[in-house]
């Protein structure tokens, strides 16, 4: 995600930009921006005062969709909104972006998963065909653990997008337009049980370094194409059946 909001560039040294986010991270870590999770040392978070002085630092440029922004329909979307989130509902409707509009210079769009499980959450069909798309700017945009079924076409229109995740989605395959997106950096297709192949348009990912579809076990091959990217040798592929790029 650093990477795709730019936050990382190509050091002289030519050293990979994965690589220099480490670093950032460890330093970042020392500093204490970052802590350890006393839960799950594997995990991050942030000191509450660090996290308050964070967002006071971005102001309106940042924005979650909390419980009470969502109930209070008269709290309007900053024009200066570039980056969002929101926690995923049992159902999220259209209307509950609506707010959005005239918001098409959005660059960070991100479900969260909810603090109660919940086994199946779902996502109106005119989010994804009507909303999603019409965010051209967008270059970060993650929406796993929704029961998707279907990619719409109108996801080609994404052209800056550099991170998609899908991941733990239902979705049985992907668009021929996702090889428009030239900018992408990561896909993630993590645990879409149902996924059974790729489009022959994804050797059109010339800038594409990350595809997971580990726990995908209905993905029994890689198609061809997928030799002709230009970040080939960046590209790490996670799958856990035996057949390997």
């Amino acid at each position: 995600m650093w990477m795709a909001e730019g936050l990382i560039q190509q050091s002289k040294d030519n050293r990979k930009m994965e690589d220099l986010g480490d670093k950032y991270f460890d330093e970042l870590l020392l500093r204490s921006f970052f802590q350890s999770s006393s839960s799950n040392r594997s995990r991050f978070v942030m000191h509450d005062l660090v996290h308050a002085l964070a967002k006071y630092v971005v102001g309106d440029t940042c924005l979650h969709l909390d419980d009470e922004f969502k109930n209070n329909l008269q709290h309007l979307i900053p024009k200066t909104t570039r980056h969002s989130s929101f926690v995923r509902d049992d159902y999220d409707t259209f209307k509950k972006f609506e707010r959005f509009h005239e918001k098409e210079h959005l660059r960070t769009f991100i479900a969260i998963s909810t603090p109660r499980f919940i086994d199946t959450q779902f996502i109106s069909n005119k989010v994804l065909r009507e909303f999603i798309p019409r965010l051209g700017h967008l270059r970060v945009l993650f929406l796993s653990g929704y029961w998707i079924n279907e990619i719409p076409n109108e996801f080609g229109n994404l052209k800056l997008l550099r991170y998609l995740n899908l991941s733990k989605s239902n979705i049985k395959c992907l668009p021929d337009s996702i090889g428009g997106l030239c900018n992408l950096q990561t896909l993630i297709l993590s645990w879409c049980n149902q996924l059974t192949k790729l489009p022959i348009s994804i050797g059109n990912l010339i800038n594409l370094r990350h595809l997971d579809v580990e726990g995908s076990s209905r993905l029994k091959e890689m198609p061809s194409q997928i030799v002709k990217l230009k970040n080939y040798k960046y590209c790490l592929i996670s799958w856990w059946t035996k057949t390997m790029v």
